[in-house]
């Protein structure tokens, strides 16, 4: 039985997509980045198509959330789409596959039933319910998550059969101590994932928010039985990550296949942004972002339309797919393109440290390919910039950067593991030792 579509770890003949820098021939415009100075994939997406019911374009009320997982069993994904929003209620429709497992094809639709009757949570603005397909215990029955507009996060629990889903009522989730747990509250429109946060074995719960951030709630229990202690937020070069225009609504994946999940995000403006996590696996960390292309083109919908993507392998054949909701109650998608990209060297990249460790004084050189504007730091390890090595406009060329083993106040840094990374038009880190 196929409880969720797994996302596509690559096939045959498509390493060479995974292993080379993808970029567009149109107007330069660059569409991937080097980590590390190591190639890395970002998605390639054809021209986008609208997903149909009954041989018309789907259409919800208000602002569409898809979710696409195989709900009733019977090994074929269905779509699960979130409405509402401004007076209109949070609801959820679930669009059953009546066609195949390589050719999904929709009928009608049925409301989502909680607690027999129709499942409901508070809508306002720009967001009615945000749905999402887990797996929260250790029954293997599908639950649903749901993120609503005021920003708390809501569990509903399978207490059906396989092939019989039927949702309890729903339970706000908590964080906190025990004996002192509040409801989770992003503050507004939150758009939570369950996944695996730091690579520990137990999925965590990431929400985005109006606010732009990525607020992290650590799973400190077991994988089954998930407990939540303390909110913390998602992390740039800079600090907490922020996403240009707020409203971010996160997926996250392995995206370059370096064994770290990255970001892929919405957002307010009607963008897909793309980052890359520059960090490790146990302790993420992620770059500036990149616009996502569609067709060549970045994908930037009209308007303010609050983008909410969902990362997916519609039809089986092993490529990234990408459902969008919007704010037209429609569906949007963008299937994985399995064309040749070209392989080019990144903007600028950085050389190894040296020494390395250092006591206290190192160098590192940054090769410049193309003319742009860069930025060069040294973070601490939880991702705080600790001191400016360059920032600025470079010519092509050799930079040599020297690190006196200072903050920015001229204080002494610590013994320990820091972060040297570059941003702007390329982005790439590079590990050094600081002993004293």
């Amino acid at each position: 039985m196929l409880l969720a579509p797994p996302l596509p770890r690559g096939r045959p003949g498509a390493c060479r997509m995974r292993r080379a820098i993808a970029v567009s021939a149109l107007a330069g415009l660059a569409l991937a980045l080097a980590v590390g100075n190591a190639p890395a994939m970002i998605l390639s997406l054809g021209a986008e198509t609208l997903v149909q019911a009954g041989g018309v374009d789907l259409q919800v009320s208000g602002y569409s959330v898809p979710c696409l997982a195989d709900w009733n069993g019977d090994g074929l994904a269905d779509l699960l789409v979130g409405e509402g929003g401004g007076t209109l209620a949070g609801t959820v429709h679930v669009f059953l596959n009546v066609g195949t497992a390589g050719a999904p094809a929709f009928a009608g639709s049925s409301h989502l039933q909680a607690a027999g009757q129709d499942l409901s949570v508070p809508g306002e603005g720009c967001l009615g319910a945000f749905p999402r397909v887990v797996f929260w215990n250790a029954d293997l029955l599908p639950d649903l998550l749901v993120g609503s507009a005021n920003g708390t996060v809501t569990l509903y629990l399978n207490e059906g059969a396989p092939g019989s889903p039927l949702l309890g009522a729903g339970q706000l989730l908590q964080v906190g101590t025990p004996g002192s747990k509040v409801a989770i509250d992003v503050g507004m429109r939150a758009t939570p994932i369950h996944k695996d946060w730091n690579a520990d074995g137990r999925r965590d719960l990431v929400a985005g928010a109006l606010d732009g951030k990525l607020h992290l709630f650590l799973n400190t229990g077991t994988d089954s039985a998930p407990d939540f202690l303390a909110e913390s937020f998602a992390q740039g070069a800079a600090g907490d990550l922020l996403v240009p225009s707020g409203r971010s609504s996160p997926d996250l994946a392995d995206l370059n296949e370096d064994g770290r999940l990255d970001l892929l995000t919405g957002n307010t403006n009607g963008e897909i942004l793309f980052y890359a996590n520059i960090g490790s696996a146990a302790a993420p960390l992620f770059g500036d972002p990149l616009r996502v292309p569609a067709a060549e083109v970045p994908i930037d919908y009209a308007g303010t339309p609050r983008t909410r993507p969902f990362l997916c392998d519609w039809t089986g054949d092993g490529w990234l797919d990408l459902l969008i909701g919007l704010g037209d109650g429609k569906v949007h998608l963008l299937q994985g393109a399995p064309t040749d990209v070209a392989v080019l060297p990144p903007a600028a990249r950085l050389g190894l440290p040296w020494p390395n460790p250092a006591n206290p004084r190192l160098s590192v050189e940054l090769a410049v390919e193309q003319p742009g504007t860069y930025a060069v730091r040294v973070l601490a390890p939880d991702g705080r910039a600790l001191a400016a090595l360059f920032a600025g406009s470079a010519a092509p060329g050799i930079l040599r950067l020297d690190w006196d083993g200072r903050d920015g106040a001229g204080r002494p840094a610590p013994s320990g593991l820091y972060l040297i990374a570059l941003s702007g038009e390329s982005c790439g880190a590079r590990k050094c030792l600081l002993l004293r």
